[in-house]
């Protein structure tokens, strides 16, 4: 069907980024660890983020391209980014300013626990007001990539994201040790300056592309002076099209940001350390996330919407993708729990990251990775939605799991800590996962319970139980005992276990099912150029 093939060429793009994204991270917990500083960091960075969701990525992008492809002239398609550029960055610059004001109050929201160490709170506020900056640059970064790829240009702005991690660990990193002469306090200002001016490097990577097909990345903002046309833009046809496009969209990342607070709350009210173990946790999951799920999603809609009419094969198209992301997923979060925290230590435990950060870290990858199916097959089955034209559908189906998180969190965190905050919100993504193809079912008539999926889904169980048990019970223990070794010791046994366990997990399954036949296939024609 090809789309094996597309999220192949997809994955080496969203690869780039993921690595370098995984490098910051790693820069991150050697230069200050798991403590209170991180902590006041990672709060701090996800305020921005949460409107980042909503502005910016996804939600704006696809919106802008909507709009924007269809325009029949040059001319018209400059006047709307002109026009979007000037609603957007007023907008941004009235956001920016009342998170600025309210930056205190909304610290104290998501983590009032931070009131009882002395110093904390006051930490987390000020980093807050220097990063608030770079939700304005990012929405633009976002807002450029869409009219790149409407254009057929896709290289230039995958690459924005890696750029933000570079300038982060280069800048970011190089002000932390230069400044942590004056304390880890200081040194934490240093690297949260990196990450405002890595905002702005996302932005201004793709400036020359922008130019040299006739668009000014600037030329719209200047208009923001003149509060009148400001009025004018917001009224024009184009616009209230793109906000109304734009809707079900922000609706659903809504939910997916309400459960980041409702997570970053109970965090912040935990052990210290917390916030930093989960979001050390979520970058190792992010990894297989964003290299397996982003591809088959991105590979699949182009491939659903020209068959939207046949709904058999429609049908037969989304259940491979599913079945794809099944061998992926299961594999990976067997990997993951069975290797977890081997691969941390190897990969975190150095600098102020220490055998107790590991450990705890282990254990929010553990619970994040049952809900792996979920985070990585809600992305496929949504384009299903998205082919329809129904986005509202999933973002209700988003909302309606909330109140289930929240109890979830609620119970699990009394019994585990911040490990039943990773458990509760990998089991919510199962479930929200299975209610989006019961809904798809009654809806559109598409059953993804059928023989392939369900037959693919248990024999990737049944070769992950095969590769697992010996893995954790034998190999798991005597990567541990080798972690004392020198970096390449570790890195050659770690790696190695990893290609000998995943190698035998995709051989059984290319024994047992042809989508895992298909996988085998990619990889041995990549292998052979």
């Amino acid at each position: 069907m090809g789309i094996a093939k597309n999220a192949s060429r997809m994955s080496l793009a969203v690869m780039l980024s993921r690595v370098l994204g995984l490098g910051r991270e790693l820069a991150l917990a050697a230069l200050f660890g798991a403590g209170m500083v991180t902590d006041a960091y990672l709060v701090a960075f996800r305020i921005p983020n949460l409107f980042r969701d909503l502005f910016a990525e996804g939600a704006l992008s696809q919106a802008f391209v909507s709009v924007f492809a269809p325009l029949d002239s040059k001319k018209k398609q400059e006047e709307f980014f002109q026009k979007t550029q000037r609603v957007l960055s007023a907008s941004l610059i009235v956001v920016c300013f009342i998170l600025f004001f309210f930056a205190p109050h909304l610290v104290e929201i998501l983590a009032e626990g931070f009131r009882d160490e002395a110093g904390k709170f006051g930490l987390t506020v000020g980093l807050t007001k220097l990063i608030i900056p770079f939700l304005y640059f990012v929405s633009f970064a976002a807002l450029s990539m869409g009219v790149l790829n409407s254009l057929g240009v896709f290289f230039i702005p995958s690459l924005g994201s890696a750029a933000f991690n570079f300038v982060s660990i280069v800048l970011g990193g190089g002000l932390a040790l230069y400044l942590r002469k004056n304390g880890i306090e200081s040194a934490m200002w240093g690297w949260a300056g990196g990450t405002l001016v890595a905002g702005f490097a996302q932005w201004f990577i793709q400036w020359p592309s922008l130019k040299s097909r006739g668009f000014q990345p600037m030329k719209g903002l200047l208009g923001v002076f003149k509060p009148y046309a400001v009025i004018q833009t917001f009224k024009d046809p184009l616009i209230k099209k793109l906000v109304f496009i734009m809707a079900p969209a922000v609706l659903g990342v809504a939910a997916v940001q309400i459960n980041v607070m409702v997570s970053t709350i109970y965090a912040t009210s935990l052990e210290e350390g917390s916030v930093s173990w989960l979001s050390y946790a979520y970058r190792l999951l992010h990894f297989p996330m964003g290299v397996f799920g982003v591809a088959l999603s991105t590979a699949t809609l182009p491939t659903l919407t020209k068959v939207i009419k046949n709904r058999e094969l429609f049908e037969k198209t989304l259940s491979h993708s599913l079945s794809l992301a099944s061998i992926l997923a299961i594999g990976a979060m067997g990997g993951l729990i069975a290797l977890g925290e081997p691969i941390i230590s190897w990969l975190f435990e150095r600098g102020a990251f220490t055998s107790v950060d590991t450990a705890q870290t282990y254990r929010a990858v553990a619970t994040y990775a049952i809900g792996l199916m979920g985070f990585i097959g809600i992305k496929i089955v949504v384009t299903a939605y998205y082919a329809h034209a129904k986005v509202w559908i999933p973002s209700i189906i988003s909302l309606s799991v909330i109140g289930l998180n929240i109890l979830g969190m609620e119970y699990f965190s009394k019994l585990y800590g911040h490990a039943g905050l990773s458990l509760s919100t990998g089991l919510v993504a199962l479930v929200n996962l299975v209610l989006l193809i019961v809904v798809l079912k009654k809806k559109f008539k598409v059953d993804l319970f059928k023989a392939d999926f369900m037959k693919s889904l248990l024999f990737s169980v049944l070769a992950a139980s095969v590769v697992f048990v010996p893995t954790y019970v034998y190999l798991r223990p005597w990567l541990l005992e080798l972690l004392d070794h020198s970096f390449f010791v570790k890195t050659l046994c770690v790696l190695g276990a990893v290609g000998i366990s995943g190698t035998v997990y995709l051989l059984l399954i290319s024994v047992l099912r042809p989508e895992g036949r298909a996988i085998i296939n990619k990889f041995a024609s990549k292998l052979k150029r």
